[in-house]
């Protein structure tokens, strides 16, 4: 009897290990099936960023693009005003040029005539006297 129940032992030992072993498989497979879900999932997220990613890369250097395009036009812009306004001083220095010419011709003029002035007034001035000088030493 002894015997019998150790036989019986022994098989249904055989048998709970392989049971164990069957419900463990099952269980690492389940394991490994959610796994490989997650890292498909994980891949199609990857996928996903990678793309957005992408399409902002694109949409910066397309904002560079228009960056850059809008300031070539300011530096145009810019570059016309500066133009203009060298122009505009310019003529305002010509102008200036000339009314400075004008008016040191004025007072040139105006020096010239007190001049004239000068010499006539002596020249008349004197004159009278030199007659008074001429008569006074006839008289003498």
């Amino acid at each position: 009897m002894k015997k019998l129940v150790l036989l019986i032992l022994f098989f249904a030992s055989f048998n709970l290990e392989s049971f164990c072993q069957t419900k463990a498989n099952e269980s690492v497979e389940e394991r490994l099936v959610r796994v490989e879900e997650s890292v498909k999932n994980l891949d199609k997220r990857v996928d996903g960023l990678q793309t957005e990613i992408r399409d902002l890369r694109l949409e910066i250097q397309n904002s560079k693009m228009e960056n850059k395009n809008q300031i070539q036009s300011l530096r145009e812009e810019v570059k016309g005003e500066i133009q203009s306004l060298r122009e505009e001083v310019k003529g305002e220095i010509q102008s200036l040029r000339i009314e400075m010419v004008t008016l040191f011709g004025v007072i040139l003029a105006g020096m010239f005539t007190l001049f004239g002035f000068i010499l006539w007034d002596r020249k008349s001035v004197t004159k009278p006297l030199a007659k008074d000088i001429k008569d006074v030493s006839e008289e003498l």
